[in-house]
């Protein structure tokens, strides 16, 4: 999880799994797309449409996401075709 790395390597840590729940709930303080938000991702949008469904899949995505090695884009791709 890429916020979990991030959180770890702010802290001088190399293990960034001891950093996964804090990174979560960071994320689920990030679910609800506050107004700005969403006017930022609407730019000459007549309304905001599906957007804010699309944020909170995206963050529930990250939230749950497989413990997966850093930057290790072809076993993602590898694990996304296995599950779907």
């Amino acid at each position: 999880m890429r916020v979990a790395r991030a959180l770890a390597m702010s802290q001088g840590s190399g293990n960034w799994h001891e950093f996964v729940v804090p990174a979560q709930e960071m994320l689920r303080a990030l679910r609800e797309p506050s107004d700005e938000m969403l006017e930022a991702g609407a730019i000459g949008m007549p309304d905001w449409g599906d957007l804010p469904t699309g944020w909170r899949a995206m963050i529930d995505h990250v939230i749950g996401e497989e413990r997966l090695p850093f930057n290790d884009n072809a076993a993602a791709a590898k694990a996304e075709k296995a599950t779907g």
